[in-house]
């Protein structure tokens, strides 16, 4: 196999992959809403305390929708506006990654602790950011 076909061959199997990723996330997602509508009906329910194994964390926010480079906003405008659409959400840097497909990851991270630094959004925890709420 020449090295361009495998170049091709190993970037249709990354993108193949990152769709699925993107499937299951969606689907963990719905499947999180759906168990917590299911415990909210349930308030009559005794709370029986459990160990709860550390794992990592994954977002709470709704995956943000694609936004586009159509205009000339920076990156950073444009994550502003991602966090101000669902200003309560908790987002992580993967969640605009696939939002901002057209930004690099680096980039994407680089522009949140600018963002943080400068005050304009709040890092809640490691990896994790909102949209400043006004006081």
């Amino acid at each position: 196999m020449k090295l361009r076909e495998r170049v091709i061959d190993l970037s249709t199997h990354i993108a193949a992959l990152r769709a699925e990723i993107d499937e299951k996330r969606t689907e963990v997602v719905g499947m999180e809403r759906e168990l917590d509508s299911l415990l909210n009906q349930r308030t009559d329910m005794p709370v029986i305390p459990t160990t709860v194994p550390m794992v990592p964390t994954i977002s709470t926010a709704p995956i943000p929708t694609a936004v586009t480079n159509s205009n000339p906003s920076s990156i950073g405008d444009r994550i502003k506006t991602i966090l101000e659409a669902e200003s309560d959400g908790e987002y992580q840097a993967e969640d605009f990654e696939h939002a901002l497909k057209d930004v690099s990851m680096p980039s994407i991270r680089a522009a949140l602790s600018r963002m943080t630094d400068d005050g304009i959004i709040v890092r809640l925890r490691r990896g994790f950011y909102q949209a400043k709420t006004q006081a």
